[in-house]
C-alpha cells in the first residue's frame, strides 16, 4: 500500500469532503445563570436568564427532567428537597411556545 485510498478500485491522492453548513447560532435562546444557596439545610437552586417573552412559558430541566413550567420572567427557584453536600445539578430552560432552549449549566454543592 502506498497510502493512497481506494475509490471505485482506483487509487486516489486526495481525499475530499462535502462542506456541511451549520446552523447559525440562536439568537433567540435564553442565556441562563445559576447559583446554589442553602434554605433551612435544603439546597436550592437559583436560575436566571434573558432574554424574556412577556406572555411566554417556560419549562425549567432539572438533570433532564422538568421540574416546573413558569412564566417566561426570567427567575426561578429550584428547592430540590435535597440535603446535604456532594450534589451536583444540570439546568436548562426551554421556551414552550418555540422550543428555544439555553445552555446548560452546573450548580454544585460540596466538593462533587
Amino acid at each position: 500500500m502506498d497510502g493512497r485510498t481506494l475509490i471505485s478500485g482506483n487509487s486516489q491522492q486526495d481525499v475530499y469532503f462535502d462542506k456541511v453548513a451549520l446552523a447559525p447560532p440562536c439568537t433567540t435562546c435564553p442565556v441562563l445563570t445559576a447559583s446554589g444557596s442553602k434554605s433551612k439545610g435544603f439546597q436550592v437552586g437559583n436560575l436566571s436568564w434573558s432574554p424574556t417573552i412577556v406572555g411566554d412559558t417556560v419549562n425549567v430541566y432539572r438533570n433532564s427532567v422538568i421540574v416546573a413550567t413558569v412564566a417566561d420572567n426570567g427567575a426561578y427557584t429550584d428547592n430540590t428537597g435535597s440535603k446535604g453536600n456532594n450534589a451536583s445539578y444540570i439546568y436548562q430552560v426551554c421556551v414552550v411556545e418555540t422550543g428555544d432552549c439555553s445552555n446548560l449549566v452546573t450548580v454544585k454543592f460540596g466538593s462533587k
